[in-house]
């Protein structure tokens, strides 16, 4: 003021629920990361906490020409039309049959994977030949098919035999790569190694745990 006196002013703070609204704001982007990154990962986890894991490893060109060859062989001797995979993975099996004459349906838990499936079956032309489920292999039937396909694991073909000899039709016929049925002899072997294929009847499959007993 004119006296020389310095006089003091009050300046309003700016308001702190201002500073809390922006701290939170990297929070919020962090927590909204993890439940997208848990939704879209989660169908990929989800299959390690059943009692039996089916993992998702891409067949390699070799078992895929195998398993059409085994799909072949079937249809020469019973007229097979029909094939059903279970645990479809990214569909390259379905997609191969059907480009073969087969009517196709994928069975796989993760629906990322039945999604790439769908996309690469258009891609081939087979779209309308393949159909793709979001479903536990488990809880679908295998009565309507012809042929049963399985890339399955050692721990999981026992009960899985069960289920097969139960609900597969009279000449109907069963085929596993990676790992056989275990205790019972298969009509035809196809390839060597990791890539070979075995093909079952389902009469043949028997009672895995009276044998193992």
């Amino acid at each position: 003021n004119k006296n020389g006196t310095v006089t003091s002013m009050m300046v309003d703070k700016p308001p702190e629920n201002g500073k809390r609204g922006l701290s939170m704001v990297p929070a919020a982007i962090v927590a909204g990361s993890i439940v997208g990154a848990s939704v879209m990962f989660w169908p990929f986890i989800a299959p390690a906490l059943r009692r039996h894991v089916l993992p998702y490893i891409p067949a390699t060109n070799e078992q895929v020409n195998n398993v059409v060859t085994a799909l072949q062989t079937v249809r020469r001797s019973t007229g097979a039309k029909s094939m059903l995979d279970l645990g479809s993975g990214d569909g390259r099996l379905v997609v191969a049959a059907a480009k073969a004459g087969f009517n196709g349906v994928g069975v796989e838990l993760n629906p990322w994977l039945n999604i790439w499936a769908r996309v690469d079956a258009l891609k081939n032309g087979v779209g309308k030949k393949v159909e793709f489920q979001t479903k536990d292999l488990w809880e679908v039937s295998c009565a309507p098919f012809d042929t049963v396909v399985i890339f399955g694991t050692s721990e999981m073909m026992g009960d899985l035999s069960q289920k097969l000899k139960t609900e597969m039709k009279p000449k109907s016929s069963l085929i596993v790569c990676r790992f056989p049925v275990p205790d019972v002899n298969p009509n035809v072997v196809i390839g060597e190694g990791i890539d070979t294929v075995w093909i079952y009847k389902p009469e043949d499959l028997g009672d895995h745990k009276e044998r193992l007993a």
